[in-house]
């Protein structure tokens, strides 16, 4: 459930400078419908921080249709096919961790998150490295640290100095608990963890004497990390050669937010005065929502688009700026949002600087509302 505070925060995933005028002096609002090029048009953007570009090719915005069924998804997951764990099975992985009486038989796999010649990782808990002998990281060196919230038991094997590694609590009558399992093996330290969860000696032994037989002969494989399937890739709204050619940036990196938004982090090979981050969600938000915020939140309302009703508001500090622009309709909402950090925030080209920025986060959203179906 996405509640009323929810929408302070990620409204800012669109506005980084749509109604950039709220920051000037005046603390007048731009017509959010000026300077907003159709999607279609090609954008070429030359920005006072960035003279010396050389990318002079345009590149227009995506405008393949956007299939709000597809985003909203809820048929089971899938996910990408990937390799085991070339040193350990998912059973017994599985079966270290108290928490994995809750997954079912046969679907074991589905637990195993990264996979590597030296780390596999299950989201049951398990964690598996196969470290360097004189790693910082071994057991030993981690009591040494902390000798208040380790200590060590000796363990007959595998291997040589064999150790299971105990939490001690500071407070409260709790008892000490095992959390993870170290050894020694053909100049590796093999360093068995368990992640949030509660486990025994007795499981994570297991654990230890499976990764001594199957080390020796473990197949070589690629790093892989569990990729899930999903019908559409909300990074994909828009190519990164496209959102550089706008902001008119050197590099666009993306985080997924799940399968309703992204995070694009536009950033530049040499220091400039300032970074942005871009943020976009897809909501399943009522018209309501905008109203309220506009009533209770400080938001401004602009003219509707289609049918959804746009608001926005500016957050500024001595050095970010932080514009939220939100698009409610009765069955979506369009959360599109920026942050920008500003190094020195009384440059004297900052009025202008947001002005063009606000023309291209509502190009954006003009860009994203007419794909939306």
């Amino acid at each position: 459930m996405i509640t009323k505070s929810h929408y302070r925060t990620s409204f800012f995933s669109i506005s980084l400078i749509p109604f950039v005028l709220l920051l000037t002096a005046c603390g007048e609002t731009a017509d959010h419908k000026e300077g907003a090029k159709s999607p279609h048009q090609e954008t070429k953007v030359t920005s006072n921080n960035n003279k010396n570009s050389t990318r002079n090719v345009p590149r227009e915005l995506d405008t393949t249709p956007i299939n709000l069924s597809d985003v909203f998804d809820t048929s089971p997951a899938k996910f990408a096919p990937m390799s085991d764990c070339p040193f350990l099975s998912d059973k017994t992985a599985i079966s270290a961790m108290n928490a994995g009486s809750h997954v079912k038989a046969g679907e074991e796999s589905k637990e195993r998150n990264i996979v590597s010649n030296t780390r596999c990782v299950w989201l049951t808990g398990t964690v598996v490295d196969i470290l360097s002998s004189t790693s910082t990281k071994t057991h030993k060196k981690m009591v040494e640290k902390d000798p208040s919230g380790y200590f060590l038991k000796k363990q007959k094997g595998p291997g040589t100095d064999a150790s299971i590694l105990y939490w001690k609590p500071k407070r409260g009558n709790s008892k000490p608990a095992p959390i993870g399992f170290g050894f020694f093996q053909d100049g590796k330290y093999i360093n068995i963890e368990a992640m949030m969860s509660l486990t025994s000696v007795e499981q994570l032994q297991k654990v230890a004497n499976e990764v001594a037989t199957r080390l020796p002969n473990a197949p070589t494989i690629k790093s892989q990390e569990q990729k899930r399937i999903r019908k559409i890739n909300m990074c994909d709204t828009w190519q990164k050669e496209a959102l550089k050619t706008l902001f008119n940036v050197d590099k666009v990196r993306d985080i997924s937010r799940g399968a309703e938004g992204c995070k694009f982090s536009l950033s530049f090979n040499t220091e400039k005065n300032y970074k942005l981050n871009l943020v976009i969600d897809l909501k399943k938000i009522h018209k309501k929502t905008c109203e309220y915020s506009e009533k209770n939140n400080g938001f401004t309302s602009h003219a509707d688009i289609k049918s959804y009703k746009i608001v926005s508001k500016v957050t500024k500090s001595s050095n970010r700026v932080r514009h939220e622009l939100n698009a409610c309709s009765g069955l979506t909402g369009l959360l599109l949002s920026t942050e920008t950090f500003l190094t020195y925030p009384e440059a004297t080209d900052k009025t202008g600087f947001l002005e063009d920025h606000s023309k291209k986060l509502q190009l954006l959203l003009n860009n994203l509302i007419k794909r939306v179906e």
